[in-house]
């Protein structure tokens, strides 16, 4: 899964219907969520400063954070978001492709 993403723009990250595996309840408190943005050199683009996404209020698992326009993204370059749960001892990544653009 790729997302395009737009140089020195902010952009909304976003965890929707995260789940208990073995329950499968939502899970609206007490994960600890995070993302951080990674070359393809695989280095740490946020420079170990992952920002954390907050649970949104009556969403059924939806988390959310605003990376900021200052992050340095080069245009045209393609990164990989890692987006990590953990919630009790359980533990979750994704890692859709970020594809940068410049908006015209």
């Amino acid at each position: 899964m790729s997302q395009a993403w737009y140089d020195q723009n902010t952009h909304l990250v976003v965890l929707d219907e995260l789940k208990d595996a073995a329950t499968g309840a939502y899970i609206n408190a007490g994960a600890t969520v995070t993302a951080d943005a990674y070359d393809v050199t695989a280095a740490a683009v946020l420079a170990g400063s992952a920002i954390t996404l907050s649970y949104v209020a009556a969403s059924n698992g939806k988390w959310q954070a605003t990376m900021p326009s200052t992050v340095a993204l080069t245009a045209t370059g393609s990164y990989l978001l890692r987006v990590k749960a953990i919630s009790g001892g359980a533990q979750g990544w994704w890692t859709p492709t970020l594809v940068l653009k410049t908006r015209e």
